[in-house]
């Protein structure tokens, strides 16, 4: 109901043209719903002649036997049949995963249809009867009684509010209406109505019919079509509400997760989610979403107090999803559809997330994923979007430009991610480091202080880094002792460390005991002669020359007192973050 807590405001405006399959739905609309013994598959309609021999043209160069049919309101179809009613829902499953029909392609009966213009002769486009709709073209049409417009409104009066609000939610649909969806049929809505009528050549009274109602809903609820719309209800998950069960079936169950994938094998997809937890786990589960391959990067994320909301598209996939805190249990979905399915993803989402239901149950630790199976590129059987490179760096003002490795900057990261979740642009290199502006400032929760002297020899050090591509969800802290103040060439601007790091950390800040940035830790390489460093040796860009970097990109750095750090290493591994290279 549109009534329910959980609803995400009114459904999306869909603007512009509609297209062929749902202006073709208009002369439907008095078609029985059921499919009878036989079905047509309806690729595309088009206006005129000319457009439908176009499209059959190019359809039947791709698709065999298709034929073009004249049908009920000046339409010109092309489509697939008769087929058996099983064989022709078979028929355009595999249509639809070949990519060879438009994803919103649908089953009809095939009763408004009148005369085939296709298969054409070799001169002009033969119009003939087809005998399976011969009877059909020849019957008489139905007798619809005209209803005045004293008739039209006693009608409309006796609507339900749900079908008030429908009518409102169509003509938002048809790009007529702009109002709020309240069932009160006001000037708004009045005009809309009007312009839908004149839009169809109708007198534009303002007030539908009962046949014209029947026409915009059936228009409307066409995008439906094919989908096998079903109420169900996951009961180990605690959450009912509507799922395409043509397009998507239930796979398993790993907390917090219930999934139900593709069909035919696309990139649709349906995520339940479910598990208990409060505020904090609701946003550390924010977080890690993101990271998801289905996911797209850079779109709509966000998070308000018991409630997080992700929106966004690639090439392939159009994403929303919500999950919401309520006595302990967070619970929401997120839907993943084919880009080329917009305007049926759209109304889709709206449908199902008006009827999300709460009900008894949460995915627990029954549902766990055991150990044995457990993957660091996975999340509860979800794939985790693979980085092409991570490396660590550290805040060093108070927008979040962060100083990291020299890697980043080298040509072959295609986007930056800060904590995998920011884009970032190089603004700055010299070869060593690098630093990187979010393109939205961030508040971080550290900024790193310099340390002010050069260390002693023999004290302790910790790196601060993510030695495993932030897998573990925060920094970790590798510790190991200053070595020399000099590189191994007696370079002044390196310290060398006894330390064991991966990869990951390279690019971390090197702290001092006291919580000051002692240095940054380089990568592990060759030099050029060929050399490689042993194991447990690292180098660092120590603190006097960080801090002339840093002044050369722009960025004046804070330098330690006795005031500026905690005393703790582990306490000042916050400056930390987390830095990924994509594509």
């Amino acid at each position: 109901m549109r009534g329910a807590d959980d609803l995400e405001g009114t459904m999306t405006k869909m603007t512009g043209a509609r297209t062929g399959l749902a202006a073709m739905a208009l002369a439907m609309a008095l078609a029985a719903p059921g499919l009878a013994q036989d079905a047509f598959i309806q690729i595309e309609a088009k206006r005129s002649l000319a457009e439908g021999q176009e499209a059959v043209r190019d359809f039947a160069a791709r698709v065999p036997d298709v034929s073009g049919f004249r049908a009920a309101g000046g339409w010109f179809v092309v489509a697939l049949g008769p087929l058996p009613a099983a064989s022709a829902r078979a028929e355009l499953a595999r249509l639809r995963a070949a990519g060879a029909v438009p994803g919103d392609a649908f089953l009809t009966e095939g009763d408004l249809y009148r005369q085939r213009f296709w298969p054409a002769g070799t001169t002009a486009p033969a119009v003939e009867p087809m005998p399976e709709v011969a009877e059909i073209a020849a019957a008489p049409a139905p007798a619809v009684a005209q209803e005045t417009l004293r008739e039209a409104r006693e009608a409309e009066a006796a609507l339900s509010r749900e079908e008030r609000e429908a009518i409102q939610m169509a003509l938002e649909w048809a790009g007529h209406y702009e109002g709020g969806i309240d069932a009160a049929f006001g000037r708004g809505t009045r005009r809309a109505m009007g312009e839908w009528q004149a839009a169809r050549g109708l007198e534009a009274t303002g007030v539908l019919t009962t046949a014209q109602r029947g026409a915009l809903i059936a228009e409307w609820r066409a995008v439906f079509d094919g989908l096998g719309l079903e109420r169900v209800e996951d009961t180990e998950a605690g959450i009912a509400l509507e799922v395409p069960t043509e397009r998507l079936a239930f796979e398993a169950r790993e907390t917090p997760f219930s999934r139900y994938e593709a069909t035919d094998g696309g990139p649709g997809r349906l995520v339940l989610i479910s598990r208990e937890g409060d505020e904090a786990a609701l946003a550390s589960l924010f977080e890690v979403m993101q990271t998801l391959e289905m996911v797209p990067r850079g779109g709509d994320h966000s998070i308000d107090g018991d409630m997080f909301r992700l929106r966004g598209r690639d090439s392939e996939r159009l994403v929303r999803g919500f999950a919401r805190v309520r006595d302990g249990q967070i619970k929401g979905f997120l839907l993943a559809w084919p880009a080329d399915e917009a305007e049926r993803f759209e109304r889709l989402w709206d449908r199902m997330r008006s009827g999300f239901e709460r009900i008894e149950g949460v995915l627990g630790p029954r549902h766990e994923t055991p150990a044995e199976a457990q993957r660091l590129d996975q999340l509860a059987g979800l794939e985790m979007r693979e980085p092409t490179l991570a490396r660590s760096g550290f805040f060093v003002d108070s927008e979040g430009a962060v100083l990291t490795t020299a890697e980043v900057a080298d040509g072959a990261c295609g986007e930056v991610l800060i904590d995998d979740a920011h884009p970032a642009s190089v603004v700055w290199s010299d070869g060593a480091a690098a630093l990187l502006r979010p393109v939205e400032p961030l508040a971080p929760p550290r900024i790193a202080t310099l340390a002010r002297e050069p260390g002693r020899l023999g004290s302790d050090v910790a790196v601060a880094g993510f030695p495993f591509g932030g897998a573990l969800g925060r920094a970790s802290l590798t510790r190991g002792s200053l070595e020399d103040l000099r590189g191994p060439e007696g370079d002044e601007a390196l310290d060398r460390y006894a330390l064991a790091f991966e990869a990951g950390d390279a690019g971390g800040p090197v702290l001092a005991p006291d919580g000051s940035v002692a240095g940054m830790l380089l990568p592990a390489g060759e030099d050029e002669a060929g050399r490689a460093l042993p194991p447990g040796v690292a180098l660092g860009i120590d603190a006097a020359r960080l801090d002339e970097m840093l002044r050369e990109a722009g960025v004046t750095p804070e330098r330690a007192s006795l005031l500026a750090v905690s005393g703790r290493a582990d306490a000042e591994a916050e400056v930390a973050v987390l830095v990924t290279c994509h594509g």
